[in-house]
């Protein structure tokens, strides 16, 4: 898909994070685990793929975990045709961690594609980052006059707090317009801030997301 002249991205970041821990231990991860800082890139490319950088720095505490899993929505209902999913691809997945295990294994559960991160005979406590790159495709939707990229940034799965999240987006031609909303599904809970410093790479911040009744905290950015 070419990019249009002007780009109005909508960020719905669906992708959640979890822990998976030791088996005698239920609800160790509910308990001194977070993550401190998520950074997440968005490189729109030319041909309408997405690239996509996220950064985490993970705190386990005193606890003992193998990894985290990545879950993203990748198959949603699709509005003008009940009878119809729109489905999007996720591939060319790629981890790399600090002072813990990178392997990943990939599955689909449902309408997310799973992306588990860790070594099953081995657990970590402490702090360590995880990088974690992938490519999106079918993300934006055409319009007569620009493209939009809606996708949900930080999703529903998470667990405990994420004390801050930073979310870059960059396209080819330059982007026109940026919001960002945070909260449950559907909500217009404005991000603490939303800024188009530039055309080429715009920048949200927010502060501490919260596992909301349902577990739904979410970013949206619209860009």
């Amino acid at each position: 898909m070419r990019v249009c002249k002007q780009l109005f991205v909508v960020l719905a970041f669906v992708l959640g994070v979890v822990v998976f821990g030791p088996a005698s231990s239920a609800h160790a991860e509910s308990t001194g685990f977070h993550s401190a800082n998520y950074v997440i890139d968005f490189a729109i490319q030319a041909d309408g793929k997405v690239n996509v950088t996220e950064n985490l720095d993970v705190n386990y505490a005193t606890e003992p975990h193998h990894g985290i899993y990545r879950t993203t929505q990748v198959r949603f209902d699709y509005d003008p045709k009940p009878k119809f999913e729109r489905v999007y691809t996720l591939e060319h997945v790629h981890v790399t961690a600090t002072d813990a295990s990178a392997h990943t294994s990939i599955s689909d559960t449902g309408r997310y594609k799973v992306i588990k991160i860790g070594d099953a005979k081995k657990t970590v406590t402490g702090e360590h980052h995880y990088k974690i790159t992938y490519t999106l495709l079918g993300t934006l939707n055409a319009f007569h006059d620009h493209d939009e990229f809606y996708w949900n940034a930080v999703g529903f799965e998470w667990p405990v707090p994420i004390d801050h999240t930073e979310i870059h987006v960059t396209a080819p031609n330059g982007i026109e317009q940026v919001r960002c909303f945070t909260g449950p599904r559907e909500s217009k809970l404005q991000c603490d801030a939303a800024q188009l410093a530039s055309r080429v790479s715009p920048r949200v911040d927010h502060g501490q997301l919260y596992p909301g009744p349902t577990g739904r905290d979410v970013v949206w950015v619209r860009v």
